[in-house]
């Protein structure tokens, strides 16, 4: 499957009745929704790797860091080393991610945030100082405080080349 170049991110509800998700972004949101129950967000502490450990590789758990407006990379995948050339793990978000590419990035961990919903994303990535182009399908999950307020972000992606083959 070969995602759309840079389509908004949506809801997932909404995104997975436009079109086929990668079945790993349809699992890990399924066990968000299980977590979720009939709270407004699951918690961190709901958050059981074991779970979804298959998914790892492709994983990244983002903290809010509030008093910056940033995030922090609290756990990152082998394909994020891949991605991003070196180990991403403790970084803030707005020093890894090329300025070309902040407002798409930064508005979409906001939208997942503001929305406190599961939400899709696809797009195009490109690295200029690596030479790296990878298409990507992507779900943002929230998790937080009983009041609402989004502590973290678990994300889980699918990669692909050029030619539409599965990177990732």
């Amino acid at each position: 499957m070969q995602p759309d170049r840079d389509a908004a991110p949506r809801r997932f509800d909404e995104a997975a009745a436009l079109q086929p998700l990668e079945e790993r972004l349809t699992f890990i949101s399924a066990l968000w929704h299980a977590k979720q129950g009939d709270k407004i967000l699951p918690s961190r502490s709901d958050l059981d790797p074991a779970e979804f450990h298959r998914l790892w590789p492709v994983t990244f758990l983002l903290e809010r860091d509030p008093t910056e407006d940033d995030w922090h990379v609290r756990f990152a995948g082998a394909a994020y080393g891949s991605v991003y050339g070196r180990e991403i793990t403790g970084a803030r978000v707005r020093d890894l991610i090329p300025k070309s590419l902040a407002p798409q990035v930064l508005g979409d961990l906001r939208a997942c945030a503001d929305a406190r919903q599961p939400i899709v994303s696809q797009s195009e990535t490109n690295w200029p100082d690596r030479g790296n182009v990878y298409r990507y399908q992507r779900v943002l999950l929230p998790f937080g405080r009983e009041n609402g307020e989004v502590t973290h972000l678990l994300g889980v992606a699918a990669f692909y080349n050029s030619a539409g083959a599965t990177v990732f």
